[in-house]
């Protein structure tokens, strides 16, 4: 029986480049064979899959941890890209990067619309990586609040340089793990809970809270 070949489009992360091609395979290799009724996706350890079912409909299977019952739930097209793309990843049952409602972190939160309201007291992590900021990018930012640069060329190049230092100094992998969470300890945005250097340590943070209120008495 010929197998199902994504290798081309999936990433080094396990997800995928491209949803809809990946939609468009599987319903190919579906319907090349009579005795085929469904498609299994595979997404990365933890994050469950994403199955192609009776008449093209697909559905995610969520893996349960410690013996607890899985889940199957079908999904719109758009739902199933999201995922094939890990605009929806998971890790340990924290949503990583997630792809938020609009003005999420720009809303008092008496005002905020039902598509926020599902993301109270639910920690999530978003990933950040060095970005160097050249001169002219420096100098045009401050133009656009009608200001000069402060530094020469060579100076900016000389802190960016520390910057970068420190940056790799704190997250040597390059990547910085934020945990935040819609807490109310912000009245318009979501709680900063911590910065960390591994995926592991901010999934810690998500799980037991950030370390300043386990430190109150």
């Amino acid at each position: 029986m010929t197998e199902l070949n994504l290798n081309d489009i999936r990433d080094a992360d396990g997800y995928y480049r491209d949803g809809l091609e990946v939609l468009s395979r599987a319903l190919t290799w579906i319907r090349a064979d009579d005795a085929r009724d469904e498609c299994e996706i595979p997404l990365p350890d933890g994050a469950g899959s994403v199955v192609i079912i009776h008449a093209g409909i697909p559905a995610y299977w969520t893996d349960a941890p410690d013996g607890k019952p899985s889940s199957f739930h079908e999904i719109t097209a758009g739902a199933a890209v999201d995922l094939l793309e890990g605009g929806l990843k998971q890790f340990d049952g924290v949503p990583v990067d997630p792809k938020l409602p609009e003005n999420f972190d720009d809303t008092p939160n008496d005002e905020r619309p039902d598509n926020h309201q599902v993301w109270w007291y639910r920690p999530f992590i978003v990933t950040d990586r060095w970005e160097p900021e050249t001169w002219e990018q420096y100098r045009d930012r401050l133009a656009g609040y009608g200001s000069e640069p402060d530094h020469s060329p060579e100076e900016w190049a000389q802190m960016q340089a520390q910057q970068e230092r420190g940056w790799y100094e704190r997250f040597p992998s390059g990547v910085r793990y934020d945990v935040r969470c819609l807490d109310g300890g912000a009245w318009d945005r979501s709680t900063w809970w911590g910065s960390f250097g591994t995926l592991e340590e901010a999934i810690q943070c998500a799980h037991s809270g950030p370390a300043y209120r386990q430190a109150r008495p």
